[in-house]
């Protein structure tokens, strides 16, 4: 009987740890990603020093938009920051992407249009992905990425 009791034991666990594996992929995959069908370029980034701050900017396609990356704190404004802008009233709206998962939009929104930032700290040196997307009715549709340093 004590036999069947321990094999019982560990079915269970084998079976918890099989579906928490399940639980735990299923959580990465829904991280703030560029939509899968998006075409993706390599974008020129420009950085743009201002009152001490440091700002890497990437533009949309056909310039709709941009991905602004606030390195450091300055000018009232937050350090490892992402933010979107809409600057064209195109019907498009602008998905701003950085490679932790963080994701600013300014969908649903009349341009011109900032996106509040999204903020997080992150390793002082460390290298991210930015990338920014035109997008309509929430499905990317044209995407440049460039790296950023936070």
């Amino acid at each position: 009987m004590r036999l069947m009791t321990k094999a019982a034991t560990l079915l269970s666990a084998t079976a918890l740890c099989t579906v928490g594996s399940l639980g735990i992929g299923t959580a990465t995959a829904s991280a703030a990603t560029p939509d899968a069908q998006a075409s993706m370029v390599q974008g020129q980034v420009t950085l743009v020093q201002s009152s001490g701050g440091n700002y890497w900017h990437l533009v949309a396609a056909g310039g709709a938009g941009e991905a602004i990356w606030s390195q450091d704190p300055a000018n009232g404004d937050p350090g490892d920051a992402l933010r979107a802008y809409d600057g064209l009233a195109d019907g498009l709206g602008i998905h701003a992407y950085l490679s932790d998962g963080r994701m600013a939009s300014t969908a649903g929104h009349a341009s011109p249009y900032y996106s509040p930032w999204v903020t997080g700290d992150l390793p002082e040196g460390n290298w991210y992905r930015m990338t920014v997307c035109t997008e309509k009715s929430g499905v990317d549709i044209s995407c440049y990425y460039a790296d950023v340093q936070a």
